[in-house]
């Protein structure tokens, strides 16, 4: 074998390549995590606009009612 393949310096690339998957792995899981964090935001403020409609309508007629 020659003195670049040995078997430590084997076991070192193999271990710097899994670590760069890992790294990998690690960043595109949180960008899923980010996408999901903003489309429940999204959510949320479409269900809030929708009560604000709600309740504006109940508002409008339960004042149209009073009067």
């Amino acid at each position: 074998m020659s003195p670049y393949l040995t078997r430590t310096n084997l076991l070192l690339a193999v271990s710097a390549i899994l670590a760069l998957l890992l790294l990998v792995i690690f960043v595109v899981y949180n960008m899923g995590l980010e996408q999901g964090r903003e489309q429940e935001l999204a959510d949320q403020r479409a269900t809030a606009a929708a009560l604000e409609a709600t309740l504006t309508a109940v508002v409008a007629t339960a004042t149209q009612a009073a009067t």
